[in-house]
């Protein structure tokens, strides 16, 4: 944010003019979403999560990044945390759920699912809500994908209306393909990827028919600028650089989801600041331009004998090699986040590899790394170890630390 606020232009005719607000979006600022969060404080779309291993979450952050994508203001939400839904709102409500033990949901899940199958509920409970599910499973093992077709039914017996088709193949209001992924049979491919293509054209379709007309401001300024058109969202202030990422890339190694799920997150904090981040996965290094000047943050995790996950393994090739010059990434400035496990050798080793490597190619350590170096910022140590509690212990200080770094920087400038 103080990196983006540095650099941000003088504010245009149209936004002096509009101190106020209303369409204009003032120069090195975000602007305000065409459509505020309803009563409860979430969006009027909902992606909803019940994840044991972070697959599920890190599945519905995409989802809920591509539904943003397309224009509209879309909420995260962990299933643990359903009471802080207004279940009475209109909405369209996105529910990613895996299966665990013998079919059940995941331990995080639990409390929601028992809430929801309650027998007192009216019919008419949810007829505000136009739902799809996502349902993760796997047919090696019993009750294939049965927490996701249990609520999938449920939603539909308390007025739920079923937009798109579910994990039990029951077509929705758009039809589209089965909400069941398969993990024994490549469930990615087969599933989530068509499943979740449609579902954007269908939120994307249902968006533009109940898009308000264009605001006086909008027509009067037909190119652009710093005006948003009503019903999309507004232009960021700074364009993304020459490789087509942001000034800020949140980099992410993982094999489980779980650093993919981290990485979805601390890009989302950053945005929250009004900085454009893009979130941006090892094993696609090769699109980014590494001559340019911007903010990485690099969240990793370690598999194996102290191994980088196997998607970024060309990368850390890449990055180790020693005919690349002292200068190659003197325009960084940089962060990692290391995850691992004190149980195992080799604790947070690729983190650790990556912090100092990073350096020695002329990038700016910003904040503290996985080996406890102090970066030019400070902060607490950057490696998380799963065994004590990481999540707690490391990430979430970690984390708000660098915000405010992200913040401090985007303010000077």
């Amino acid at each position: 944010n103080k990196l983006a606020l540095e650099e941000a232009p003088p504010p245009t005719e149209a936004a002096i003019a509009n101190p106020a607000g209303g369409d204009v979006a003032m120069a090195g600022t975000e602007a305000s979403s065409d459509e505020p969060p309803l009563a409860d404080g979430h969006h009027r779309c909902v992606v909803l999560f019940g994840s044991q291993t972070g697959n599920a979450e890190a599945l519905a952050g995409q989802i809920r990044d591509k539904i943003s994508g397309v224009g509209v203001d879309a909420s995260l939400v962990n299933m643990s945390d359903f009471e802080k839904i207004d279940m009475s709102l209109e909405r369209v409500v996105v529910a990613v759920v895996s299966t665990t033990g013998q079919g059940d949901p995941p331990d995080g899940a639990a409390k929601f699912f028992r809430h929801i199958k309650k027998r007192a509920h009216p019919a008419t409970l949810l007829q505000g809500w136009r739902y799809g599910v996502l349902a993760l499973g796997d047919t090696n093992y019993d009750q294939f994908c049965k927490p996701g077709k249990v609520l999938d039914k449920r939603l539909a017996e308390l007025g739920a209306k079923r937009l798109v088709t579910g994990p039990e193949n029951v077509p929705g209001e758009h039809g589209g393909p089965c909400g069941a992924a398969d993990d024994a049979e490549g469930g990615l491919e087969e599933t989530v990827e068509p499943w979740t293509k449609h579902l954007i054209e269908v939120v994307n379709k249902l968006a533009l028919e109940e898009a308000p007309p264009p605001t006086e401001a909008a027509i009067a300024n037909p190119a652009g600028g710093d005006v948003a058109m009503a019903g999309t969202e507004a232009s960021s202030d700074e364009p993304p650089l020459a490789d087509g990422h942001h000034r800020c890339v949140v980099l992410f190694g993982s094999q489980t989801g779980n650093a993919e799920a981290l990485a979805g997150q601390i890009r989302d904090k950053i945005s929250g600041v009004g900085v454009d981040a893009s979130l941006v996965n090892m094993s696609d290094f090769e699109k980014i331009d590494m001559s340019l000047e911007r903010v990485v943050v690099a969240v990793v995790s370690t598999t194996g004998q102290g191994d980088p996950p196997d998607g970024a393994a060309k990368f850390f090739r890449h990055i180790k090699k020693r005919a690349h010059p002292a200068t190659l990434l003197q325009g960084w400035r940089y962060g990692v986040l290391a995850l691992g496990d004190t149980n195992y050798d080799q604790f947070c080793k690729p983190g650790k590899v990556l912090d100092k490597r990073l350096a020695e190619l002329g990038a700016k350590r910003l904040v503290t790394g996985p080996e406890n170096v102090p970066g030019e910022h400070g902060g607490p140590c950057g490696a998380a170890d799963d065994a004590e509690g990481g999540l707690e212990e490391t990430v979430e200080p970690w984390t708000k630390h660098l915000i405010e770094v992200v913040n401090k920087l985007a303010l000077e400038e």
